[in-house]
């Protein structure tokens, strides 16, 4: 089978600085590339797309466990900030942090 030609169109120093990073890798601009098409033919999509999707918080569910799991756990406050606001503690943590720098 005879191979075909994919062209790009980039800035010099993007496409020297790349084929340093993929040299290091052990991997040439022809070998990404072509694991690039096995993945889009693979997964019909782009594989930062589906990373996006993740991180874009469709993934519903996992974010319900976790917020559950978050609101589940039990912290026990020293008297010192049980009575205090977020805003509070953080401020009388920062008074005590300069007053040891002093």
């Amino acid at each position: 089978m005879q191979d075909a030609m994919v062209t790009a169109r980039m800035q010099p120093s993007k496409k020297e600085a790349g084929n340093r990073v993929l040299e290091s890798l052990g991997c040439s601009a022809s070998q990404a590339i072509n694991e690039l098409y096995d993945y889009l033919l693979t997964h019909k999509s782009l594989p930062w797309a589906e990373s996006q999707t993740r991180a874009s918080g469709l993934d519903e569910q996992r974010l319900r466990k976790a917020l559950e799991w978050v609101d589940g756990l039990q912290v026990s406050l020293s008297p010192t900030f049980a009575a205090m606001s977020t805003k509070d503690a953080k401020k009388h943590r920062l008074a005590r942090q300069q007053s040891k720098k002093a």
